[in-house]
């Protein structure tokens, strides 16, 4: 039980020392104000669908050659957090629902 607690342990330490570390969301680093977030969105041609104190919203923008929803999360008005919402097309969600009957 010790010797494979320390190997799972052993690799785990392994491939986190090579892992990546994430600088950013979709191009913009962690840290940018809510301003310059919004420029750059402007550039790509993007605005806002919301806008809260806390995060923002862009609706049907293009992510990895995909459509869907971009979140900004915002802490003191700086780019905290990040995640993209694809949007399948509909005919493809329904045809996969009608295969699991």
């Amino acid at each position: 039980m010790k010797k494979i607690t320390f190997v799972l342990l052993a690799a785990i330490f392994v491939f986190g020392l090579g892992a990546e570390s994430l600088i950013g969301f979709w191009g913009i680093p962690w840290g940018t104000s809510s301003s310059e977030i919004d420029t750059i969105m402007t550039q790509k041609g993007y605005q806002p669908a919301a806008k809260a104190a806390n995060g923002w919203i862009y609706e049907n923008v293009s992510f990895a050659g995909r459509n869907g929803d971009a979140f900004f999360v915002l802490k003191d008005a700086k780019l905290a957090g990040g995640s993209f919402r694809f949007s399948p097309k509909k005919n493809i969600v329904y045809d996969t629902f009608k295969s699991l009957k």
